[in-house]
């Protein structure tokens, strides 16, 4: 269901939580919209379930509201367009894969709140050229394979960092 008048980057936002009540919302709304669509996890949700949207290439910008505690196993991999996501909210957790191949993914805000990036978390993310790891953060997996555009990684603790990135070279910002 869309909000009234709730739009994002001039875009309407579609409140889904899987990817065919994204559809469903998407054939309910009344005007013309092309993809990719602005998808608002629903307020009062605790967590994304595991492949709530994987392989759906209508995601393009993802909104988690602060109810959100954990993002699944897979829950968006393989989202061709997805290119933002905006957490909201104090998640915690961010599953396996969760991000996965999502080839456009372009700008995530990690929250002080997240204590460990999983293995393969963002494999794949090939637009993917910085990002900020929160102090919160205890445990990095293998996480960032195949981010080719991977540049700069800005963290506190770059011991979190060892052995992970051996094959390239990536500026570590220690702030």
């Amino acid at each position: 269901m869309v909000k009234e008048r709730e739009s994002y980057e001039g875009m309407p936002v579609f409140e889904a939580a899987t990817s065919k009540s994204l559809e469903e919302a998407v054939q309910n709304y009344g005007g013309r919209v092309e993809k990719p669509y602005v998808v608002r996890i629903p307020e009062g949700r605790k967590a994304v379930k595991a492949g709530a949207f994987c392989n759906d290439d209508s995601v393009g910008i993802v909104l988690i509201p602060e109810s959100v505690f954990l993002i699944g196993f897979e829950a968006f991999s393989s989202c061709e367009n997805l290119r933002r996501v905006v957490i909201n909210g104090p998640v915690r957790s961010i599953g396996k894969s969760a991000f996965a191949d999502c080839d456009s993914l372009a700008e995530i805000n990690l929250p002080e709140t997240l204590t460990s990036i999983e293995y393969a978390t963002f494999d794949g993310c090939t637009s993917l050229a910085s990002i900020r790891i929160p102090d919160s953060v205890t445990s990095i997996a293998d996480a960032f394979n195949c981010c080719t555009e991977l540049k700069e990684i800005h963290i506190k603790k770059p011991e979190l960092l060892d052995d992970l990135f051996t094959d390239k070279e990536i500026k570590i910002i220690i702030d």
